[in-house]
């Protein structure tokens, strides 16, 4: 469910020199921001995320859905044309398909699942992802190499499937890494150079010559 709150910057303090409007927006606490930012309540709520749209404090609240696992929550905020996720609540999954992301800060240890489909991305420079995270799915950015710093150290399954990966030899990987999936990447024509970490079970590519489905 989606609440929409319009307020400007509403607390206003009295200093030496005169009035002045307080630095925070009212619901998620942040200074007001210059681009769109996803960030958790002020209140400290576990199952709620706040939009904030502009330098205005035009603010919109996310609330939390039940997941796919019983017992799990997760804050769906696709196509909201995101920019930096500054903060998110204590869940377990964020879905964050369709939007603009080019800073995410990695904070907690709560979440597990992070989807960031379709986001334009051509680096993960800036991206920082939680040390909780186990399954990262990129599909559908203009990605072209990783190195291993990009992934948490618990990273266990990635999607980078439809990307513009023309080779994996600059490639790096979490050492947990158990799944990789990276098929339509229409320009991938080799594994030449290719180095997987000792953990992977599962690696699944599309070459140009047909299908290449690896069990290690």
């Amino acid at each position: 469910m989606w609440r929409r709150h319009w307020a400007l910057i509403t607390a206003i303090s009295v200093l030496p020199g005169g009035l002045h409007a307080a630095t925070t927006c009212p619901d998620s606490g942040i200074a007001p921001p210059s681009e769109i930012t996803l960030a958790a309540a002020a209140s400290g709520a576990d199952d709620v995320a706040v939009l904030v749209k502009n330098s205005d404090c035009d603010e919109v609240t996310i609330d939390a859905i039940d997941s796919d696992t019983p017992g799990e929550t997760r804050i769906n905020a696709s196509y909201v044309d995101i920019e930096v996720v500054e903060s998110y609540p204590a869940v377990e999954s964020l879905w964050l398909w369709n939007n603009k992301i080019k800073t995410f800060k990695a904070v907690g240890t709560s979440v597990i699942e992070v989807d960031i489909t379709s986001n334009q991305l051509t680096s993960l420079d800036g991206l920082e992802f939680p040390s909780s995270c186990l399954e990262l799915t990129l599909d559908l950015n203009k990605l072209t190499s990783t190195k291993a710093s990009n992934f948490p150290g618990s990273l266990q399954k990635l999607y980078l499937r439809k990307n513009s990966i023309e080779s994996l030899a600059k490639f790096r990987f979490s050492s947990k890494l158990q799944q990789l999936y990276i098929n339509g990447n229409q320009q991938l024509t080799s594994l030449e150079g290719a180095v997987f970490p000792d953990s992977l079970q599962y690696l699944y590519v599309i070459l140009f010559c047909g299908t290449l489905l690896l069990g290690m």
